[in-house]
């Protein structure tokens, strides 16, 4: 019979320590997101909303994690009656579950269906979406009510091993739910990648979206983890406290995976806005500097072409860079709204610099 206790003291300070580890790495994640919707002055949207619910659920999440690896590290022994709490907080904590994957899973569609959208396309993610709602309903109420009688899961570990029967068989219910999630998580990961494949960019931007996009298999990867490290063969429950440190880290990299494809646009403009301003340290303290900008006698600039000005290219033209099919030239909005901003500010830069000489 697996020590439910023994594990609850081995997991409770990793379970402390990640848990503050992923809050933060997700607060931070959501707020790059939202920083990227504002700089963009893209419009926020019921993804934004979804991916924020999730967050909060995951607070949650992290907080009950967190009270329960605490009580879990101090407890004495089997018979111990703290065990009632670290019980109880070990399922508040799987009853966030549902909310905070479907939510997050939600959030990736409702982006889907913004920037590709195709009638097709829109209505292969208005399935999954109810698919998705649907599963996580279901798996949600089960969850809950995982035992007839409820008091079981505030009971100490005698009465707990010895109440099973009141309960469904929850590891094959973990199987099962897990499962589903994990076929559902294989689907939204590949859909976007053959419109993505379809769009006029040139070879290294498709494939650094595809690459984006992709990243969310850490999340599937985690989750793999988790059944893998949480599943008892043979015993009539999953390591709960083992169960919450995969579940913390998969909901997370879930959470982050849907963040990142909305955050691209802020981490190139704070790219490029590094690099310029190296350049301009380059430039006006590097050696030879001195003079170098001075006019020639026919009153141009040696070193700048056209006086330096880069034009911004027009709207038209940027809607022509993804242009490839109906509806896909929406995807500069998110995508390239802010390489123009960027052109923008080298001509600012440039300015500065003839203004000096």
């Amino acid at each position: 019979m697996f020590d439910q206790t023994a594990s609850a003291v081995k997991f409770g300070d990793p379970l402390l320590r990640s848990n503050v580890i992923l809050i933060v790495l997700t607060t931070f994640f959501l707020v790059m997101r939202l920083s990227a919707k504002s700089s963009t002055k893209a419009r926020f949207g019921l993804d934004d909303a979804c991916i924020v619910l999730a967050q909060l659920f995951f607070y949650t999440t992290a907080g009950t994690q967190m009270r329960a690896a605490y009580v879990g590290k101090h407890l004495r022994g089997h018979d111990d009656p703290m065990f009632k709490e670290f019980n109880f907080y070990s399922y508040i904590s799987g009853c966030m579950y549902a909310p905070t994957v479907v939510l997050t899973a939600v959030s990736i569609l409702f982006f889907y269906r913004r920037i590709f959208p195709v009638t097709q396309f829109k209505r292969i993610v208005d399935l999954l979406i109810l698919v998705q709602a649907g599963t996580g309903i279901g798996g949600g109420f089960a969850q809950i009510f995982v035992c007839r009688d409820l008091a079981v899961m505030k009971a100490d570990a005698p009465t707990l091993q010895n109440s099973m029967h009141k309960c469904i068989n929850y590891p094959a219910f973990f199987l099962a739910i897990l499962t589903i999630e994990l076929t559902g998580n294989v689907a939204i990961l590949l859909l976007p990648i053959q419109q993505i494949v379809q769009l006029k960019l040139d070879r290294n931007t498709r494939g650094m979206l595809v690459v984006v996009f992709l990243l969310g298999g850490i999340s599937i990867i985690s989750a793999i983890v988790r059944i893998v490290e949480s599943y008892l063969p043979g015993e009539n429950y999953v390591d709960v406290a083992g169960d919450m440190f995969w579940l913390g880290i998969h909901e997370a990299t879930a959470i982050i995976a849907a963040s990142l494809p909305v955050c691209r646009p802020l981490v190139r403009t704070l790219s490029s806005s590094v690099s310029r301003s190296l350049q301009k340290v380059y430039i006006f303290s590097g050696p030879g500097s001195k003079g170098s900008n001075k006019q020639s006698s026919d009153g141009s600039y040696p070193n700048h072409s056209s006086k330096g000005y880069i034009s911004t290219p027009s709207e038209h033209s940027q809607r022509e860079l993804v242009r490839g099919g109906p509806g896909l030239d929406t995807v500069d909005r998110e995508i390239y709204m802010m390489d123009m901003r960027e052109k923008s500010a080298q001509v600012t830069v440039q300015r500065t610099r003839d203004d000096m000489v």
